[in-house]
């Protein structure tokens, strides 16, 4: 109880000066600054949780290639000219993902170590890991067959509309009619 009355009088004289009064009022303020940074971390944010999906890519190459050779089907299909149409194409690489990685290195006697982990987020019972990256499948060469490919204005159509969306050279590109 000493050491209590000890300290408030100690308290109570360094207050008494105005110069003092201001300190005090500044460190005051800075610990409650400082209180509410802290408090924040606790409260969640308001922000909306991104859910991953299985369904956001494609389990395999053969499965995005029948998604592009159908959306390529229906847009050439729309050509004037073009008719009925039918598309093969075929891929060069798959779909390849580049995940979140914690990386810490460790340095011993002039020998240095270096470890990855990737990081995971919780995905209802399971953990997904975190994807930074995701590089398309390149594609190797496009078929395509429909009613009007034996014109050459609408061949020339087909051929400069997928080069401009697919980015695919003109001479991995082949135009046929369909019988």
């Amino acid at each position: 109880m000493d050491k209590i009355n000890e300290l408030n009088k100690k308290i109570r004289n360094f207050l008494e000066k105005k110069q003092n009064k201001k300190l005090f009022l500044i460190i005051l303020l800075g610990a409650v600054g400082i209180l509410f940074i802290s408090l924040s971390e606790l409260v969640p944010p308001d922000s909306e949780e991104i859910e991953i999906s299985e369904n956001d890519y494609f389990k395999n190459s053969r499965e995005y290639e029948e998604f592009l050779e159908k959306r390529i089907e229906d847009e050439i299909s729309k050509i004037s000219g073009a008719g009925e149409t039918s598309v093969m194409l075929t891929l060069d690489s798959s779909e390849e993902f580049s995940y979140a990685q914690n990386s810490t290195e460790e340095i011993f006697e002039n020998e240095s170590t270096r470890k990855s982990e990737i990081i995971t987020v919780e995905n209802g019972s399971s953990e997904t890991p975190v994807i930074v990256k995701t590089t398309e499948a390149k594609i190797r060469g496009i078929l395509v067959i429909c009613k009007g490919g034996d014109d050459p204005f609408v061949s020339e159509k087909i051929i400069e509309s997928l080069r401009a969306l697919l980015d695919v050279p003109s001479n991995r590109i082949s135009v046929a009619k369909m019988a």
